[in-house]
């Protein structure tokens, strides 16, 4: 809908519908205008909510860190130090080959970037590395810590340091070409700082440290093209199918590509306020395809 500051919440419902970079950027470069339809699980289990934070607490947490090492005066410095011209994260997705047929591939493997966005922050900042490291290191035992160092970025942006932004967007870019031109193969799957890789001819070793490459999967991959999505397989994870890509959420856990399971649906563009609407999925259909 047109008036993108709004919020539009529906309590009986229990979702709302707001923009991306209020409770999620991950380096997307559409965060601050890209409306995104949040709805409250019930079904996920005991433990599993972790607390979030807003990106201006991030952005001030972050600032406390640094201000530890650097007067304000030199961290807007270094800011402006750092530029790049305006682009965007990586991204791409298989071309479609062939209607209602799911292609697999062999001998795949899936790798990630340790905290992107932790390591341009230690090469920018030195005499803050070891802090930036420790929070790092304890994401895991405190999320909070994971969303400082993913909100710091894109409120960079929020609060005027364009350029900045998009040097640490472009250091990541730059990376992930050098590391993927390195590892060789087919490229399946790309997403601002990941890669699924087939047959790569130089595979690489995974590591835990920051900056460098963790190997997610390892094994055959499924990839099936719809007339509204298109979705990848990577093996499974807590006894599902571990899907990624454009197909809505509420229907994955109906799909199983390894098994030839997919789903057709069309879009159906349903009005809830004024001119504020999203799209559902409408006409389910299961059916199992061919292999490839």
């Amino acid at each position: 809908y047109k008036s993108k500051r709004t919020i539009y919440y529906d309590e009986a419902k229990e979702q709302l519908i707001c923009r991306m970079f209020l409770f999620e950027t991950d380096g997307d470069d559409r965060a601050d205008w890209l409306q995104c339809v949040v709805v409250k699980d019930k079904s996920m289990a005991s433990g599993t909510i972790t607390k979030d934070i807003s990106g201006s607490t991030a952005y001030n947490k972050m600032m406390k860190l640094l201000l530890e090492f650097y007067t304000r005066e030199e961290i807007y410095e270094i800011f402006n130090a750092h530029t790049h011209t305006k682009c965007g994260a990586l991204h791409y997705t298989p071309a479609k080959m062939i209607d209602n047929t799911v292609i697999k591939y062999s001998n795949c493997h899936k790798y990630d970037i340790n905290s992107a966005y932790a390591s341009v922050y230690i090469k920018m900042f030195p005499r803050a590395a070891k802090a930036i490291e420790n929070i790092y290191l304890m994401r895991k035992e405190n999320p909070v810590y994971k969303k400082m160092l993913n909100y710091f970025v894109g409120m960079i942006k929020h609060k005027g340091f364009d350029g900045t932004y998009y040097y640490i967007v472009n250091y990541v870019n730059e990376l992930m070409k050098k590391t993927m031109s390195e590892c060789g193969g087919m490229k399946l799957y790309i997403n601002t700082d990941g890669f699924i890789v087939c047959d790569p001819s130089n595979p690489l070793e995974g590591s835990k440290d920051i900056g460098k490459f963790k190997e997610e999967y390892a094994g055959d991959v499924y990839v099936y093209h719809d007339k509204n999505y298109f979705v990848i397989q990577t093996g499974y994870k807590n006894g599902k199918p571990d899907l990624t890509g454009s197909c809505f959420t509420v229907i994955r856990d109906k799909m199983d590509l390894e098994k030839g399971i997919v789903v057709h649906y069309d879009r159906k563009k349903t009005l809830i306020y004024g001119d504020a609407y999203l799209y559902k999925p409408d006409n389910i259909r299961m059916e199992v395809v061919e292999i490839i």
